[in-house]
């Protein structure tokens, strides 16, 4: 047996044919002076011969279709592979070209590569932080989807999208740091006017936003309990996974503490497992469940009402009020 390019060949056996024939050759000359019982011997061990041939052969047919389709299989996976790949790196070019027409900048700061680089750490912290919820897979070619903006720009670009007018959005693109970030669920736009460590931290909390989405912003824990709660928790997951990168790396976004705080205070009442679920694989009916045992039977329509009122202050001071009363 022998390899082409990697497939590999069988060669027709010819051994048994020339043993045949000269068997033959030598009986039929023999023939006349020996006993009938002596040839047919001869010829039955020619067919066995024969048979044990055809069964090698047939293994090796056997084993160069396995090998065969093994080849095949993993040259159309390398393909689908490539075909994903210049897919995400086709969509990029879109949305930079989309961007260049609207007058809007990447930051200069920041290459594809780099961008692509710290994607990719903070995938691995993510996934480091929380293995249970497969955050790999979840978050597969996001760095490729990544977008740090030049700071202007990336102002303009949030007050389009909240259908201000031209002139307004002109005034206040300005004003520095107008937010950090944001996540359509599998787009993230990052503000590039923020120190480095920022930046890098802001991505932990817009990935999040992609894991936990999946790509669909009206999923069941943002529905159910609201977007400021659910700000507020991805804050507190994205600090526990960010912290690891360092003290500066520490940090909370002030407008996301109070419901950050609160969420947490959820979890040590209910339970990491079921907060985790609700978050992550929208298992919020267990959490209202627990949440009603714990605390009240309507404890989740309060905790959705006052998360978003005076900033999430009062959801704050509600949490905190039944966690110190009850058991």
């Amino acid at each position: 047996m022998s390899e082409t390019n990697g497939v590999p060949q069988i060669e027709p056996s010819s051994d048994i044919q020339n043993i045949e024939v000269a068997d033959r050759k030598d009986i039929e000359q023999k023939s006349p002076v020996e006993n009938q019982q002596k040839k047919d011997t001869r010829y039955q061990e020619i067919e066995e011969h024969r048979e044990r041939q055809e069964i090698e052969d047939q293994e090796g047919i056997e084993e160069v279709r396995e090998k065969l389709e093994q080849h095949v299989s993993m040259q159309a996976s390398s393909h689908q592979g490539e075909l994903e790949e210049r897919d995400l790196d086709t969509i990029r070019g879109d949305y930079k070209e989309r961007f260049a027409r609207n007058g809007l900048r990447l930051s200069d700061k920041y290459s594809d590569e780099k961008t692509e680089e710290m994607g990719q750490s903070v995938k691995l912290g993510l996934s480091s932080q929380f293995p249970e919820y497969d955050i790999e897979s979840r978050l597969e070619g996001v760095e490729k989807q990544t977008f740090i903006m030049e700071q202007s720009s990336f102002n303009e670009h949030i007050f389009r999208r909240l259908g201000l007018g031209r002139g307004l959005t002109n005034i206040l693109k300005r004003i520095p740091f107008q937010g950090a970030g944001f996540s359509t669920g599998t787009v993230n736009y990052i503000n590039g006017g923020l120190p480095k460590f920022l930046v890098k931290r802001t991505m932990y909390h817009e990935y999040l936003h992609t894991a936990s989405m999946k790509g669909d912003h009206s999923r069941s824990f943002r529905e159910t309990f609201g977007g400021r709660l659910d700000e507020g928790a991805t804050e507190y997951y994205a600090r526990q996974a960010a912290s690891k990168e360092g003290i500066l790396h520490n940090v909370m976004n002030p407008f996301y503490l109070p419901n950050a705080l609160t969420f947490g205070l959820l979890s040590r009442a209910v339970g990491k497992e079921v907060v985790g679920g609700a978050y992550f694989n929208g298992e919020v009916q267990q959490l209202k469940d627990v949440l009603a045992q714990k605390w009240e039977p309507d404890a989740w329509e309060r905790v959705y009402d006052y998360s978003n009122s005076l900033m999430g202050l009062k959801g704050l001071a509600y949490a905190v009020f039944k966690s110190l009363t009850s058991k």
